[in-house]
């Protein structure tokens, strides 16, 4: 009977850990409330990578923030009131590591900029 319990106990912590260490879906990114793709742009010292992306309308860019230690805020022209896309505005600066999402559904070319470093600049190209 012990030998029966051992088994069984040595079975479930088997199927514990190896359903542990499977991979499943990523959890960086939220769900997207578009039905395009997703383009990534990373946020560097250097400035926004690709500065210029073009997309569909109903395409999700994602921003990373890769900075060293220094948060980053991108968001709508025009500084500092981010205006020329209702929406396309954090709210708040992301940390290193962290992410934003904008969901682009209308045609047509948007520039941004990092609020808290207003010179770096990017462009999207919606159409």
């Amino acid at each position: 009977m012990k030998s029966r319990i051992n088994t069984i106990v040595l079975a479930v912590v088997a199927t514990v850990f190896v359903a542990g260490c499977t991979s499943g879906p990523s959890t960086d990114v939220a769900p997207q409330p578009g039905t395009g793709d997703i383009v990534n742009v990373a946020v560097t010292d250097s400035g926004f990578v690709p500065e210029v992306v073009e997309i569909d309308a109903g395409d999700t860019v994602v921003w990373t923030n890769s900075r060293t230690n220094v948060n980053v805020w991108p968001a709508s022209d025009d500084h500092p009131t981010h205006t020329k896309l209702p929406g396309f505005d954090p709210l708040r600066g992301i940390g290193k590591g962290q992410t934003y999402q904008f969901t682009f559904t209308k045609s047509g070319e948007w520039r941004y900029h990092d609020h808290l470093h207003p010179a770096v600049e990017g462009l999207i190209r919606v159409k």
